[in-house]
């Protein structure tokens, strides 16, 4: 979210108030080779929290549906939030940093008071829009504490200011807001059963990631079709890098960035024909792939012999 409209919007109400005497800086505090030598002001918009769609007292709030010409649809809603405001009031003694917090706090909470709802959100988007409205200020805390920088000791006073109010969301897309998969991403299969020599050693599964996407399989599954399915369990790090493959081998080995070894003692795929199925942690499945031998080519038959004329 943009919270630097509301740090803008104080400093402008401070420079109206204390003129160009007074440095003001938007952001966190941040020295500088002017720091102790003139009063500085940082305003700091530290930390938004939004409480959830849940009041204070554990009250779910309900969503409304909401319709928006060319076909989108979606959702308002109105959530209990606030935003917490440090101001950093910088001067060569305590005497004066406090006459500057004193000067600053009537200022900032006016400021805060009258503000117009403030767009958090991106203005050029129409569909997608954060707004904080119905809100409250007042001064949460203040403190005084000594700064050294270079070697030059500066008096601080830290006020803490909180906006109390309600943030307003509103989202929508054409179709409406269909819920997607986390999982989504293409992937193919492939079966390596009843290859040349022993089985367990050289049988695997090939996973191809046919997207241009990362994807994170930990926790995926693999198995195969038997009434006990064998199933394989993919670790915490696994990934499968965009257009990638990677191999799943039946027996013992050692696993890097392309090749994983069940460590099975016995095949698991079927000379005769098998399915590997591959899900994501919400067991649905993401991809399927069959495997069965192909055909006997038959014998060739023996041309047939004419016989002689008697």
């Amino acid at each position: 979210m943009n919270l630097g409209i509301v740090e803008d919007l104080l400093l402008r109400a401070l420079r109206a108030r204390l003129g160009a005497d007074v440095e003001g800086r938007a952001g966190p505090l941040a020295c500088s080779p002017a720091t102790g030598l003139r009063a500085q002001v940082f305003v700091h918009a530290l930390a938004f929290q939004d409480g959830g769609g849940v009041s204070a007292d554990g009250a779910h709030i309900a969503r409304q549906p909401l319709q928006l010409p060319g076909g989108a649809s979606g959702f308002t809603e109105q959530r209990p939030a606030h935003l917490d405001i440090e101001v950093h009031c910088l001067c060569a003694t305590h005497a004066q940093a406090q006459a500057l917090a004193g000067l600053a706090a009537p200022v900032l909470l006016q400021a805060l008071e009258t503000m117009a709802p403030p767009l958090l959100s991106d203005p050029a988007d129409t569909l997608r829009r954060l707004r904080l409205s119905d809100h409250r200020a007042h001064v949460q805390s203040q403190r005084s504490q000594r700064l050294v920088h270079d070697c030059v000791a500066v008096a601080q006073v830290v006020l803490g200011l909180r906006l109390q109010g309600f943030l307003h969301v509103q989202l929508a897309r054409p179709g409406g807001l269909v819920r997607q998969s986390a999982y989504a991403v293409p992937v193919r299969l492939e079966i390596q059963a009843d290859p040349a020599g022993r089985d367990l050693q050289a049988e695997a599964v090939l996973l191809h990631n046919d997207s241009g996407d990362m994807l994170d399989l930990a926790g995926w599954t693999l198995h195969d079709a038997a009434r006990r399915p064998h199933v394989y369990q993919f670790g915490p790090t696994c990934r499968l890098g965009a257009g990638a493959t990677l191999r799943l081998w039946s027996g013992r080995g050692s696993d890097d960035a392309v090749n994983l070894h069940w460590g099975r003692r016995q095949a698991v795929w079927n000379n005769t024909g098998d399915v590997a199925v591959l899900r994501d942690p919400d067991g649905t499945e993401r991809a399927r792939a069959s495997w069965s031998p192909p055909l006997p080519v038959p014998p060739a038959q023996a041309p047939a012999r004419r016989r002689a004329p008697r």
